[in-house]
């Protein structure tokens, strides 16, 4: 269970600081890989794995790696953590706007935090593209690029995209081929 102390400090930090899921795992990899808490196969693993949960898987990440740190108990408490205190977060904010959204200038404050959320977005995705794709930069971003437009042009579902995304990466991605 200690391993679930060195990482939950972690991802608190990291939940409070980032916006999104995508930033907060980009975060997490520098800090647990760098610092020998995670191998990057491990964390490759646990961020692989959360993909395939659309709509939760920065929840997911978080279970993967509780389990992975401490077992089924070390699922439950960052299960836990990651469930209660984002849900009492986001009722206190929504209490907060809800007072103050008719106030002058709430919504060109909203367009630019929409504005800047895009932003990051963009800036996490690099930066995790550039770091599991560190053997094969060029490849990875030819099927990121081809990923995206898949996405974009409506063909096929987000999900088969992100399976088809995992075998071709397997396949083509791998250091030694």
């Amino acid at each position: 269970m200690a391993v679930v102390r060195l990482i939950l400090p972690l991802i608190l930090r990291a939940s409070a600081t980032h916006i999104g899921g995508t930033a907060t795992q980009a975060w997490l990899r520098s800090k647990l890989v760098a610092t020998g808490r995670l191998s990057a196969d491990d964390f490759n693993r646990c961020f692989a794995v959360a993909r395939l949960t659309p709509g939760t898987n920065l929840l997911a990440f978080h279970v993967a790696l509780g389990y992975g740190a401490g077992r089924w108990r070390g699922a439950l408490t960052l299960l836990t953590v990651s469930t209660v205190v984002p849900a009492v977060i986001a009722v206190a904010l929504g209490v907060v706007y809800a007072r103050f959204a008719t106030a002058a200038g709430v919504e060109r404050f909203m367009a630019g935090a929409q504005a800047a959320a895009v932003a990051i977005l963009f800036w996490t995705a690099a930066r995790l593209l550039a770091a599991t794709t560190a053997e094969r930069p060029l490849r990875g971003a030819v099927l990121a690029a081809g990923a995206a437009l898949v996405v974009w042009s409506g063909a096929v579902t987000p999900v088969i995209v992100l399976l088809a995304s995992a075998a071709l990466g397997a396949a083509w991605l791998r250091a030694d081929t």
